[in-house]
C-alpha cells in the first residue's frame, strides 16, 4: 500500500493505491491454488484547508469554475471539521481561499452563484462574505450502505443533531478509525473479532458494509473459505445475493477459489445459482470454465480437478432440481422425430411432456409393456394360484383387484406381511 499525494492549488490531496483486486477467474486457475486478497488500509492523511483559522470565521466566494473534486474538511488545530448534508471543496487563489458549491444548499446555508460575484463584484468591487456550515466530529456510530454508496451516522460535538452524511462528507482519518477494525477482521475471517464488532452496543456496524471494490465482508469470507464465517455473517443478515464491481456474488467467489463447503452453505441460505456476472457467468458456468482450464493430464492438478467437479456439482444439484415421475401418461413423437412422454410429477406440478431421457427405464419398461401405474391403498389378502403368488389389492382410486406379486410393490408386501405378523386385537 501505498499513499499518493499530490498539490493542487495550495490543497494536499490524498488517495491510496493497493494491489488489484482479486479476480476469481484469474486467481483460483493459478498453478499453486493459492489466493490472496489485497490488505486493506486506508490512508490516514486528512485533507485540509490551509487558512481558515475557526469555523465560524471561515469565508467564501464563487469563482465560475465548475470542475472540482471533493475536499470536505479542514484542521483548527489539529480538529476535524467536517462538511455537514453538503460536498464543498476550498482552492487557493491569489488573495483568499475560495469555497465552491458541490449540490444544492441545505436550510440556512445561503448559496450564491458565480454570476451574482461577478454582478456584485462589478457594483462593489469585493464579495460578501457566507458561513459555513462545519462541524467537529465526535465520532462515527454507525454505516449504511445507500445505492451502493457509503453514509455514516455521525455523532457530533456540537450540538447539531445526529446525521446521516456521505462518505466524502467525511475525513479520511475519521472513517479509518470506525472501518479499519471492521476490514482487517473480515479480510482475515476472523470470526471472534467479527462477531465482538457486530454485537458492540456503542457502534453499530453494517454486516453488508462494502469496501472500494464494491465487496462485503461475505466475499472475503468465501474466498478465503471460511465456512464458519460465511454463517456467521448470514445469521446476523449478509446479503448472499450482493454483487461487486465486477458483478461477483460471494457464491461466484466461493465456486471460483473452489471451496465446496462454503459453496453448499451458500446455497442452503438462499443464494441465487443462476445470479450472473458482468461477462454474462453464472457461479456454474464459471467453475465449468476453471475446470476446462484446468489441465486433465497434470498429477499435480488432480486434486484441483477433483475439487472443482465437485463444486460442479454441488451447484449442478442446487440450480436443476430432481423430481420423480409419478406416471407416464401419454407419447408422441417429436418435430425433431423423438419421442416424448407426457409424465405426472410426484410433486403436484403441471403434466409435462419430457424426453426419455429424463425417466428412469423402468418405468418406461413398464409403459411400454401396458402396466398401468396406480396408488395401492392396502394389500387385503395373499393367495397361489397355479404356482404363483398374488394379491388382492384395494386401490385407491378403484375396487380391489388380484395382482401378480411383480405388480406390487415389495414396500406394499412387507407392510401387508407385517400385518399378518403382528398380535391381533
Amino acid at each position: 500500500m501505498a499513499v499518493a499525494t499530490a498539490l493542487s492549488g495550495g490543497i494536499l490531496y490524498s488517495r491510496f493505491t493497493s494491489e488489484s483486486s482479486p479476480n476469481p477467474t484469474t486467481a483460483a486457475a493459478t498453478t499453486t491454488g493459492s489466493v490472496s486478497f489485497s490488505s486493506f488500509t486506508p490512508a490516514v492523511c486528512s485533507l485540509r484547508c490551509p487558512v481558515p483559522k475557526s469555523p465560524s470565521s471561515h469565508t467564501k466566494s464563487f469563482s465560475s469554475t465548475k470542475s472540482w473534486v471533493s475536499a470536505v474538511l479542514f484542521s483548527n488545530h489539529g480538529k476535524n471539521y467536517c462538511r455537514r448534508g453538503l460536498v464543498t471543496r476550498c482552492v487557493q487563489t491569489e488573495n483568499s481561499t475560495v469555497q465552491e458549491r458541490a449540490q444544492g444548499s441545505e436550510e440556512g446555508t445561503h448559496f450564491r452563484d458565480a454570476e451574482d460575484d461577478d454582478e456584485e463584484e462589478e457594483g462593489n468591487g469585493a464579495g460578501t462574505a457566507e458561513t459555513e456550515d462545519f462541524g467537529e466530529v465526535e465520532r462515527i456510530l454507525a454505516s449504511r450502505v445507500v445505492d451502493r454508496k457509503t453514509e455514516y451516522l455521525i455523532l457530533w460535538k456540537d450540538d447539531h443533531p445526529d446525521s446521516w452524511e456521505p462518505a466524502e462528507n467525511i475525513a479520511k482519518d475519521v472513517t479509518a478509525e470506525y472501518e479499519t477494525p471492521w476490514w482487517q477482521a473480515a479480510r482475515k475471517a476472523d470470526a471472534d473479532k467479527l462477531k465482538t464488532l457486530l454485537e458492540a452496543e456503542d457502534v453499530q456496524r453494517d454486516v453488508n458494509a462494502i469496501d472500494e471494490n464494491q465487496r462485503t465482508a461475505l466475499h472475503f469470507a468465501a474466498g478465503l473459505g471460511s465456512e464458519k464465517v460465511v454463517n456467521l455473517l448470514i445469521e446476523y443478515g449478509a446479503d448472499v445475493h450482493w454483487q461487486d464491481k465486477d458483478g461477483f456474488s460471494a457464491l461466484h467467489i466461493a465456486a471460483g477459489y473452489v471451496h465446496t463447503s462454503v459453496v453448499k452453505a451458500l446455497i442452503a441460505a438462499g443464494a441465487d445459482p443462476d445470479l450472473e456476472d458482468d461477462k454474462g457467468r453464472s457461479p456454474l458456468s464459471l467453475a465449468q470454465e476453471l475446470l476446462e482450464r484446468t489441465p486433465k493430464n497434470n498429477p499435480l492438478q488432480f486434486a484441483r480437478r477433483i475439487a472443482l467437479d465437485q463444486v460442479v456439482k454441488a451447484l449442478d444439484e442446487a440450480m436443476f432440481e430432481t423430481v420423480e415421475v409419478e406416471q407416464i401418461l401419454e407419447k408422441r413423437t417429436g418435430e425433431d422425430g423423438v419421442a416424448e412422454y407426457l409424465v405426472k410429477w410426484s410433486d403436484d406440478s403441471e403434466d409435462s411432456w419430457v424426453q426419455a431421457s429424463d425417466i428412469g427405464e423402468d418405468l418406461l419398461k413398464d409403459y411400454e409393456e401396458g402396466l398401468e401405474y396406480a396408488i395401492v391403498d392396502k394389500v387385503l389378502m395373499k393367495r397361489l394360484l397355479d404356482g404363483k403368488v398374488e394379491y388382492l389389492v384395494k386401490w385407491s382410486d378403484e375396487k380391489e383387484t388380484w395382482e401378480p406379486e411383480d405388480n406390487v410393490s415389495p414396500e406394499v408386501i412387507a407392510e401387508f406381511t407385517a400385518s399378518l405378523q403382528s398380535p391381533q386385537t
